[in-house]
């Protein structure tokens, strides 16, 4: 019987060993081996400088058709990527703050395709608000899974709002998170997000996080809206002072996502990148109709590399990157291209907005808040409430809660906002203009029977405080 017992367990072991086996992780060597940082540049293995070009993933939980293998080697084989960007939401809907597993699963898929293709991820923390546990928590976990990979770089807040202090708020944030993730991985790159949404790193150029190493600072611009002659003086300002810049989201449009394409812009922005040698990835691989989205709506993820599927943008983005050397190869030779020079016009502007993808309070002051004004149809119905979330010195931030206060989930809400005297927009986000100071929720946002929605909301220049009025609703069908 002994004998048969270890004839079994060796037969149990050999099998346990080949289900280990069949289901580890291959890994490709990334082109660059172990990056670093030196000075104000990404190095290679070598301490040769090198960039990483690619682009980001939308939030995970409105996109996550595209959170897979097969888009992220349509990336580097189509479009000629050596990073790809997944950006994990936090905030809204079904995010990272309402369901965890799931937003850890999807930023796995994404972790072990690029690690498999031999491209660099950036896990990206894609929120607001300072959640310093949970993104403590999120970041254990992949540390601990994938920080031994040279593949992973770590991106802890995307874009904090404006306002918000970078030595009072930012910093100490940054800082327990880049205890978590060194007390597991001592190596990988860590991305430090800036205020007014990754704008001001000359801010944070005057105070930099000097008690560890391989840091770099983010860097958000969107080329309708933000000029080389305008917030590039910022970003060249933070190279001047020795802060290495990382722009880990751009886009070719307005910085609500739509607008019109600036060529002249986006063309000065990649030539003074690339002459600088900061990597930058574009957003974003979304099918989402708005003007930066690079696939057209309904697009399949197995089409994320046919050129017809792409956009305006997609084309302008994915012609640029394929003339880029970013070492990669799905034929067996090195991808080469020489980087273009263009310049443009770039129309002076100081504009520093771009809207955030969630609004809430940034400090902790409590929230005040004005009734507004319900509308009704039917079983269909809904009020706005005006909450004040933030304030600083000449502005300050709204939030829209919208209620569905029928019995029926509304799949849109129209509402005008009325501004006191001396109060101006300066920036909006989840709400698109739907003529005079009228505002429609996006498509995207659906209202449950009395639930309430947070999402939309303003940044505004003066001290005064808007009023609200619903419209109109609409129930979805079916």
């Amino acid at each position: 019987m002994s004998r048969l017992q270890s004839l079994f367990f060796r037969v149990f072991l050999l099998h346990g060993l080949h289900i280990v086996f069949c289901n580890a992780l291959t890994a490709t060597p990334p082109p660059y081996g172990q990056l670093s940082v030196s000075g104000t540049k990404l190095v290679d293995s070598s301490g040769q400088p090198v960039q990483l070009i690619g682009n980001s993933l939308f939030w995970h939980q409105f996109q996550a058709q595209y959170w897979n293998a097969e888009t992220v080697k349509a990336l580097k084989c189509n479009w000629n990527a050596n990073v790809v960007r997944a950006a994990v939401g936090v905030d809204l809907e079904r995010g990272y703050m309402s369901d965890p597993t799931t937003a850890y699963n999807q930023a796995v898929a994404v972790i072990e395709a690029a690690i498999s293709q031999g491209l660099y991820v950036i896990v990206d923390w894609h929120s607001h608000e300072s959640h310093v546990d949970k993104a403590i928590e999120f970041f254990t976990k992949i540390a601990k899974a994938y920080g031994s990979y040279p593949h992973v770089l770590y991106e802890t807040f995307n874009e904090p709002l404006q306002g918000v202090s970078w030595t009072d708020i930012l910093v100490p944030y940054h800082k327990k998170v880049i205890a978590a993730i060194r007390a597991l991985d001592s190596k990988n790159v860590i991305i430090l997000g800036t205020p007014t949404w990754c704008q001001d790193v000359d801010i944070a150029s005057q105070n930099p996080i000097k008690e560890y190493k391989n840091l770099m600072y983010t860097f958000h611009f969107y080329a309708a809206t933000h000029f080389v002659n305008g917030l590039g003086a910022k970003l060249q300002t933070a190279i001047n002072n020795g802060l290495p810049i990382f722009v880990t989201e751009y886009g070719t449009c307005s910085a609500d996502g739509n607008g019109n394409i600036d060529t002249n812009s986006i063309s000065s922005w990649w030539s003074l990148m690339d002459n600088l040698k900061i990597s930058y990835l574009n957003w974003a691989i979304s099918d989402k109709s708005e003007t930066c989205s690079a696939l057209k709506p309904g697009t399949p993820a197995a089409n994320v590399g046919v050129s017809s599927s792409w956009t305006t943008s997609g084309n302008m983005v994915a012609d640029h990157d394929k003339k880029k050397s970013t070492g990669v190869s799905c034929s067996g030779s090195t991808s080469s291209g020489s980087s273009s020079s263009n310049s443009g016009n770039s129309a002076a502007t100081t504009t520093t907005k771009k809207p955030p993808s969630n609004s809430g309070q940034t400090t902790n002051q409590k929230p005040s808040s004005s009734a507004g004004s319900s509308s009704s149809s039917g079983s269909a119905s809904a009020s706005v409430t005006v909450v004040s979330t933030n304030t600083w010195n000449g502005g300050g931030q709204v939030n829209f809660e919208v209620k569905n206060t029928g019995s029926t989930t509304l799949c849109g809400v129209k509402f005008s906002v009325t501004l006191p005297a001396g109060t101006t927009v300066a920036g909006s986000w989840n709400m698109n203009a739907a003529g005079s100071n009228e505002y429609t929720l996006p498509s995207y946002i659906n209202i449950k029977a009395k639930e309430a929605n947070k999402d939309a909301g303003m940044t505004l220049n003066g001290s005064g405080k808007p009023t609200a009025k619903v419209l109109s609703t609409t129930a979805c069908s079916g």
